[in-house]
């Protein structure tokens, strides 16, 4: 019972306050001699904590980088910034930063992503940065969406897409992201939080055996590409829109 322990395992008692507060949950991603940094499930930034205020349960030794761990985030009173106190180990499988759909969904290639390097910076000092490419597709509630999706995304063995190509998908939802978006409305947040995942390529053969619950999703999608053309000006403006 988290509310029994009213100490730390350092000198810091837990203020009564405290224990009311929600817990917040997330991963250690930085360890020094005397405190580290958690990346919270619900935050965009990480979160400091002081060995001080781990819960008695938890000794500094038994952490290390990628222990998931529970907390609550107060102000600091000396900084005035956010903390995380009453550090202590997460249930097995309670972090969880994306979810992924069971289900697939069919999608247009609109724009390929593009591997590159920062301007005037060799690749072996910058490394490649991935541009993301685009998504044209059918929601379940109706409607025409886009999603970005990235090379990482490209399920192993896809054949290599093409603009204007017919892929499956699944849809991958980053939880943080989710969060921190949502109070910029719903469009804003699912194009902050989702991307297309598993993504692999339908050849024409493939396209034989699609089955029916994808059928009318292609019909629509063939009719958007004729109408608006990958690359047209037209095409960006409605994603813009979006």
């Amino acid at each position: 019972n988290d509310s029994a322990h009213i100490k730390g395992h350092g000198s810091n008692p837990v203020d009564t306050a405290e224990q009311s507060l929600c817990k917040e949950l997330g991963t250690v991603v930085t360890l020094r001699k005397n405190f580290g940094f958690i990346k919270c499930c619900s935050r965009a930034l990480d979160l400091f904590f002081h060995f001080n205020d781990l819960d008695a349960t938890l000794a500094p030794e038994d952490l290390s980088v990628g222990t998931e761990v529970q907390f609550v985030a107060v102000a600091d009173p000396n900084t005035r910034r956010t903390v995380a106190k009453q550090v202590c180990k997460a249930g097995p499988g309670a972090v969880i930063f994306e979810t992924t759909t069971e289900h697939q969904l069919l999608g247009q290639v609109v724009d390929l992503p593009c591997t590159s390097t920062s301007a005037g910076t060799p690749q072996s000092a910058a490394g490649p940065r991935d541009t993301c490419g685009l998504l044209r597709y059918i929601p379940k509630a109706g409607g025409v969406a886009h999603v970005t999706y990235r090379s990482a995304d490209i399920a192993p063995g896809c054949p290599p897409l093409q603009l204007e190509g017919l892929v499956l998908f699944k849809m991958c939802t980053d939880l943080r992201a989710q969060k921190i978006a949502q109070g910029a409305g719903e469009k804003a947040c699912h194009h902050a939080a989702n991307r297309a995942v598993e993504l692999m390529a339908l050849d024409a053969a493939a396209m034989q055996f699609l089955p029916d619950e994808f059928r009318q999703d292609r019909v629509v999608l063939e009719l958007l590409s004729a109408a608006f053309p990958v690359g047209s000006e037209v095409s960006s403006l409605a994603f813009k829109q979006e």
